[in-house]
């Protein structure tokens, strides 16, 4: 634990290096995210102000609740069984997702 709170302190004197390849848009909804001072974090006002964020204008938060939206990535398995092992390793995400700038999914963002 001291540890970890030893690098937050020095976090806080330096700027978070990210990916060079992020899309401004996900850095900026990243930085807002961790802003070191509680209250300046985006989401201290609430989850509507999460949702309300430019990082999510393209997402459909109605058809997202009632399910209706197809996921960017599906693990292929055959029983719950394979599923649960899989979950419980951590779900393996392709690198393109859309996150970074070049990805092989540029499309990525339109389809939200």
């Amino acid at each position: 634990p001291e540890v970890i709170f030893a690098n937050i302190l020095c976090t806080r004197q330096q700027d978070l290096e990210l990916p060079p390849k992020m899309l401004p848009a996900t850095a900026r909804f990243i930085d807002s995210l961790i802003q070191f001072s509680p209250g300046n974090r985006l989401g201290s006002g609430g989850a509507a102000q999460v949702k309300s964020s430019a990082f999510f204008n393209q997402l459909d938060f109605q058809a997202l609740s009632q399910q209706k939206l197809k996921p960017v990535y599906v693990p292929n398995v055959k029983s719950a069984a394979e599923l649960a092992r899989t979950l419980s390793k951590g779900v393996p995400v392709p690198s393109d997702t859309g996150a970074c700038e070049g990805d092989a999914d540029d499309d990525w963002d339109d389809v939200f």
